[in-house]
C-alpha cells in the first residue's frame, strides 16, 4: 500500500536523536516513509559505540557525533545542568548548516533543548516527536529513586521542560491519541498541534511466518506464555513470573519464555530461582529483531503485563502489534491504551494491572479453551492487516507534515 503524494515537493528534513542508530524502528519507519514521499532525510545522532562519523541507511543520511561516557552520563542531568547542552548545541548547529535542511524533527527530550538553541540562528519549522511520556517513565527508573539521583534529578523540572518543548515545537507527534489528550489536559497543548503515530507493524520488514527449528524444539509439547521486550519489573515482568508460579501445578506442561533483557535482570533470576520455576522458566536475553517473529510465532499465549502509571496508560508497547500480526492471542493488563485496542479489536484477554492472581486466571481462561484463543489470534491479524500497520499510520506522518508545509508557505 503507497502513501497519497504531497504537492508540497521535496523537503530536507534533519532529524535529530541523542541514541544510536541503527536500530530504531520508530525513526526507520518515518525516515523512509519521508523518503518515499520524494523528500531527503538527514539524521544527526549521539554515537557513544565508535561508528563512522559518516553514513547511510536505508536512504537516510547518516552524521554520527562520537561521544564518550561522560556526555552520556551527562544526558541524565540535561535538566539539572547545562554542560550537555553546551557540548552538543555547536554540533547541531553545524550540521543544520552544512545539510541545508528545511525543517527539524527532534526525537525526544533529551536532545531538544540543544537542537531548539541550535536553531535559533536558523528559525526552521521544528517538530517534536516525543516516543514516551519521559518525566513519567523516569519515575520508575532506579538512579532517579537513590542517591546521588534523588538529588540531582527533578521530575518536576523535566515535566516542567517537556511543557515548555512541546509550546515551543510548531507540531508535536504523540504515539497514541490518549497521549494527545493527556498532553491538552495537562500541559493545555492544543489538539490541532498534535498528531498520534502509533509504534506499529511494518507488515513489510515482519515475517508473520517466520519458523525456528531450536525455538521450536524449545516449545514442543508445552504450554508456552511469551513476553518480548524490555525486561524492567516496571513492565510488570515479576506479576508474570508470580502468576506462573500460581498456575504451574494447574497447567503441567506450562512454560515461559523471555526474550529482552535490562538491568533488573537480576531480581527476575533471583525470584525464579527462589520460587523454585528454573524448569518452567527461560530468559533468552537480547535477540536480534528479525528472531522474533518465530519466538511469537512459536509460543500460545502472549503476554503485555505492564503496570499502570501515566506513560503506560496512554502508549502502546510494540510487542502489542508483533503478536497480533502473528495471529497470538494477547493476555494484557488493563492500561487504557492498550486496553483499548484489545477490546474494539477483539484479540486478547484483559486482567487487573498489577494482580497476578488475575492474570493466572486470564491465562487459565484461554489455556482451558483452545478454540478461543485461536479466534482471538486470528482477530488480532485481521485488524494489523487493515489498520494497525505502518503503512496505514505513516499516513498520520504525512499529514502533520503536510501542515509544516502550510506554515512554510505562508
Amino acid at each position: 500500500m503507497g502513501y497519497k503524494r504531497m504537492d508540497s515537493g521535496q523537503m530536507r528534513i534533519g532529524m535529530i536523536m541523542d541514541t544510536p542508530f541503527p536500530p530504531d524502528a520508530r525513526v526507520e519507519n518515518e525516515a523512509r516513509t519521508l523518503i518515499e514521499e520524494g523528500h531527503r532525510v538527514f539524521l544527526f545522532h549521539i554515537d557513544y559505540e565508535g561508528r563512522p562519523a559518516g553514513d547511510k541507511h536505508e536512504g537516510i543520511e547518516i552524521t554520527r557525533h562520537r561521544a564518550g561516557k561522560l556526555l552520556y552520563k551527562l544526558s541524565a542531568l540535561v535538566y539539572t545542568v547545562p554542560f550537555f547542552r553546551w557540548l552538543v548545541t555547536g554540533k547541531i548547529r553545524e550540521f543544520i548548516r552544512k545539510t541545508g535542511v528545511d525543517v527539524l524533527h527532534i526525537h525526544d527530550m533529551v536532545i531538544a533543548e540543544a537542537a531548539m538553541e541550535a536553531n535559533k540562528s536558523f528559525l526552521l519549522p521544528v517538530i517534536l516527536d516525543l516516543h514516551e511520556n519521559r518525566p513519567e517513565i523516569m519515575r520508575l527508573y532506579k538512579h532517579v529513586n537513590q542517591w546521588p539521583g534523588t538529588w540531582l534529578i527533578s521530575l518536576e523540572q523535566w515535566q516542567s521542560r517537556q511543557r515548555e518543548l512541546m509550546e515551543k515545537a510548531d507540531h508535536v507527534i504523540l504515539v497514541t491519541e490518549e497521549a494527545r489528550h493527556e498532553a491538552a489536559a495537562v500541559d493545555g497543548i492544543p489538539l490541532e498541534k498534535t498528531t498520534a503515530v502509533p509504534n506499529v507493524v511494518r507488515l513489510d520488514r515482519f515475517d508473520v511466518h517466520a519458523a525456528d527449528p531450536e525455538i521450536n524444539r524449545i516449545t514442543e509439547e508445552k504450554f508456552t506464555l511469551l513476553y518480548i521486550g524490555d525486561t524492567s519489573v516496571r513492565r510488570g515482568t515479576i506479576n508474570a513470573l508470580k502468576a506462573v508460579d500460581l498456575l504451574q501445578r494447574m497447567i503441567p506442561e506450562l512454560q515461559f519464555i523471555l526474550v529482552g533483557s535490562s538491568s533488573q535482570d537480576d531480581l527476575l533470576h533471583d525470584f525464579t530461582e527462589a520460587r523454585g520455576l528454573n524448569d518452567r522458566v527461560r530468559f533468552e536475553g537480547w535477540q536480534q529483531p528479525e528472531r522474533l517473529p518465530a519466538y511469537i510465532n512459536a509460543c500460545d499465549l502472549c503476554l503485555s503485563p505492564l503496570l499502570r502509571n501515566t506513560h503506560h496508560d496512554t502508549t502502546y508497547a510494540n510487542k502489542l502489534f508483533q503478536y497480533m500480526a502473528a495471529g497470538k492471542a494477547v493476555v494484557a493488563s488493563e492500561c487504557p491504551a492498550q486496553a483499548a485496542v484489545i477490546e474494539s479489536e477483539n484479540c486478547g484477554v484483559l486482567y487487573r494491572a498489577d494482580d497476578p492472581g488475575d492474570l493466572a486466571r486470564a491465562i487459565l481462561e484461554l489455556y482451558n479453551d483452545p478454540q478461543r484463543i485461536k479466534q482471538l489470534g486470528q482477530h488480532g491479524a485481521r485488524a494489523v492487516r487493515q489498520r494497525w500497520n505502518w503503512q496505514v499510520t505513516g499516513t498520520k506522518l504525512i499529514e502533520a507534515y503536510e501542515k509544516i508545509y502550510k506554515k512554510m508557505e505562508v
